[in-house]
């Protein structure tokens, strides 16, 4: 049927995919831990030990502009999915349905909890 050794290097792909994946999703546990402490110590950034030294741990909230494209659908009377193709905005614009005004009132400022670890440097510190 097919080539084994083709086979071979397949199954061994597929199986370190899986591994990779499973330790993705335990690194991503674990910095939901260390997040998780942060926040009961009431610290948003801490020096701690690192593997090769000293290592910054911080939690920081950017903000950032997002369009509601579900509210904005449902006032449109649309599905939100047709939203995501530029034709249709353009059309939606040039018949006056699409306006500024709707866009900002569709713009919701959204806050985001990241995680950041980075080496640290004495000249950091103020």
């Amino acid at each position: 049927m097919g080539d084994a050794n083709l086979e071979e290097l397949y199954t061994e792909f597929e199986e370190l995919k899986a591994e990779s994946k499973e330790k993705q999703l335990r690194a991503k546990e674990i910095k939901d831990e260390i997040m998780n402490q942060m926040e009961e110590d009431g610290v948003d950034e801490v020096i701690i030990e690192g593997l090769d030294g000293l290592v910054e741990l911080s939690i920081t909230y950017p903000e950032r502009e997002v369009l509601n494209k579900k509210a904005l659908a449902q006032a449109l009377d649309m599905k939100q999915k047709e939203l995501s193709k530029p034709q249709v905005i353009i059309q939606l614009t040039n018949e006056g349905r699409l306006t500024e005004e709707m866009i900002e009132q569709f713009t919701e400022i959204e806050e985001r909890k990241q995680f950041s670890a980075k080496e640290y440097t004495e000249s950091e510190e103020e």
